[in-house]
């Protein structure tokens, strides 16, 4: 599978250190990639919440096209259904398609 972004693992990082300002990022590691929340504007849960879904995000897009392998037939169950539409739909967004 070829990446146009950073490969996981992404880790989140989550510091409320009280000598600085509460933070949380989400780091590749080597490539240090990272998203600083402190100025997002949202308070410091919501900043943990937000830095653990951008990390799980690559598992997750792996976990999506990993279960979209196995076809839907138009007989199956609607609630299988909507999620693959929904699922290809999350998987083209993380694309750019």
């Amino acid at each position: 599978m070829s990446h146009t972004f950073t490969p996981g693992p992404w880790t989140a990082i989550l510091d409320k250190r009280k000598s600085q300002t509460p933070m949380a990022l989400v780091t590749t590691g080597a490539d240090h990639l990272a998203i600083d929340c402190r100025k997002s504007g949202t308070n410091y849960t919501e900043d943990c919440a937000n830095a653990r879904l951008v990390a799980a995000a690559p598992d997750l897009l792996v976990a999506l096209k990993t279960l979209l392998e196995e076809e839907v037939r138009d007989d199956d169950d609607p609630i299988l259904i909507a999620a693959h539409k929904t699922a290809r739909a999350a998987i083209a967004k993380a694309e750019g398609k």
